[in-house]
């Protein structure tokens, strides 16, 4: 089975598990609408955009919720699986920068780097840069 494929797949029921998780909180009813329009017209940003809104709400709240930790540990999973497939597969330098960039990302949402605000937003210029790079070797290579 091709590695994207199963990427895309993962990414899905992450969008699935996060509109869930929209369902069943305490927000209101257009604050639902909106979140869920997010993730469900961005998959990937919107999963991003989620959890620091997430993160904001759940600033003032004691310890960490269960979600977050099922959360980070789904992202380690797959940080994890694409840098392995990374290293297995011989691939072209647009998808190991996307690929690189995917994984930028997913740190950047993991919640124990919430209270490291340069850090985090370092991780996503890092993954905003290469996923713009990527994109133009792409271009160039087509």
């Amino acid at each position: 089975m091709n590695t994207t494929l199963i990427l895309v797949i993962i990414i899905c029921l992450l969008d699935c598990l996060l509109l869930y998780n929209i369902k069943c909180s305490n927000d209101t009813r257009s604050n639902k609408i909106l979140y869920s329009l997010v993730i469900l017209l961005m998959p990937v940003i919107g999963i991003s955009i989620y959890y620091v809104i997430r993160e904001y709400k759940t600033k003032n709240m004691e310890g960490t919720n269960i979600i977050n930790k099922v959360f980070d540990v789904v992202l380690i999973l797959i940080a994890v699986w694409i840098i392995i497939s990374m290293l297995l597969n011989q691939l072209s330098i647009d998808t190991i920068l996307g690929r690189t960039a995917v994984v930028c990302a997913l740190v950047y949402n993991l919640s124990i780097f919430s209270k490291h605000k340069k850090l985090k937003i370092s991780f996503l210029l890092v993954a905003v840069i290469f996923i713009l790079i990527a994109t133009i070797v792409k271009i160039h290579l087509v």
